[in-house]
């Protein structure tokens, strides 16, 4: 069974970390792209447990992305392919925090990285209506 209100949670929650994702792109003055990929990285997994949730299945605490779509996949509902993309974000989740042998990595376009993130929120908020 669907946990509309605990997905909603969730989800209200994702948002709050693609408000920050928008704050720092605006702010010329952030140059911490870790921290960036972190919060996108958050509002991904977050968004991707409230998918789970209007489904109705249980989701594992963690943070890798691959395992969460894999979940929601499992359930043969539309899973654009576009949003495996977001695949890459999970090492923003623990590798590159913990990991100071793996902190040379690209610069993220933010710009292009928010757009994806907040279509992926819209998509997950779209099923809640639908």
């Amino acid at each position: 069974m669907s946990d509309l209100e605990n997905a909603r949670s969730i989800l209200q929650v994702a948002k709050r970390d693609l408000k920050n994702l928008k704050d720092m792109a605006e702010n010329p003055g952030f140059m911490d792209d870790f921290a960036y990929g972190f919060f996108a990285q958050q509002a991904v997994e977050k968004a991707s447990k409230a998918w789970l949730s209007l489904l109705g299945v249980d989701y594992p605490k963690t943070h890798k992305l691959d395992l969460l779509f894999r979940l929601i996949q499992k359930q043969n509902v539309n899973f654009p392919q576009a949003f495996l993309g977001f695949l890459y974000l999970t090492n923003f989740a623990v590798e590159f925090r913990y990991d100071s042998g793996t902190l040379l990595i690209e610069e993220i376009n933010r710009a292009e990285v928010y757009h994806n993130v907040e279509a992926f929120l819209r998509h997950v908020e779209s099923l809640m209506t639908g």
